[in-house]
């Protein structure tokens, strides 16, 4: 209670500094209340972009069309996330694993500029997508679709996609699969 008293209590001892040239000041502690400008915050802040627990999310937000791209920004060396014209930065050192899923419309564009780890998902047929420098797991759902992993260790799942177009390299792998639809 002496220490409330002190600071708020009109009974505040005096406080002397003894200087050279000093004469006796007295002293009472400054309260007040200040407002904080505008925070931007800079983790999962775009629609269809999320980071949890070391995963970042890219789920397309429109129907077709979509357009993501990961790259590292050189003025900062964070991550850079860039989905529909709007864009969000990471920390490089804490993101594990990242997915992005495409519309079902298809036309999507999803490149990764980065050495994360991804997997990828597109559906709908004519996609594009351009592999990281590390390990690739991708699916393309329609026909039409673009893969090239950029000479990057990939597997490749492509469904109901004969005049799909894969890059071939020699550590890329690919398993395509016919979908029969039975009535």
């Amino acid at each position: 209670m002496q220490f409330f008293s002190r600071v708020f209590g009109s009974d505040s001892k005096v406080s002397r500094s003894h200087g050279r040239n000093r004469s006796a000041v007295r002293r009472r502690a400054a309260i007040g209340v200040e407002s904080l400008e505008g925070r931007e915050l800079l983790s999962g802040n775009i629609p269809g972009v999320s980071f949890s627990f070391g995963a970042l999310t890219i789920t397309g937000t429109q129907a077709s069309h979509n357009s993501a791209q990961v790259s590292i920004d050189p003025s900062n060396g964070m991550v850079k996330v860039s989905l529909n014209g709007q864009a969000v930065e990471y920390n490089k050192s804490s993101i594990w694993s990242m997915n992005y899923t495409g519309g079902q419309g298809g036309w999507d564009s999803f490149i990764n500029d980065t050495s994360l780890t991804e997997t990828v998902t597109m559906y709908g047929g004519n996609n594009t997508s351009l592999g990281g420098s590390s390990w690739n797991s991708v699916n393309l759902w329609g026909d039409n679709n673009t893969y090239d992993a950029r000479g990057a260790a990939s597997y490749v799942f492509t469904y109901n996609g004969p005049n799909d177009k894969i890059t071939p390299y020699s550590a890329v792998a690919v398993f395509a699969s016919t979908y029969i639809k039975w009535y």
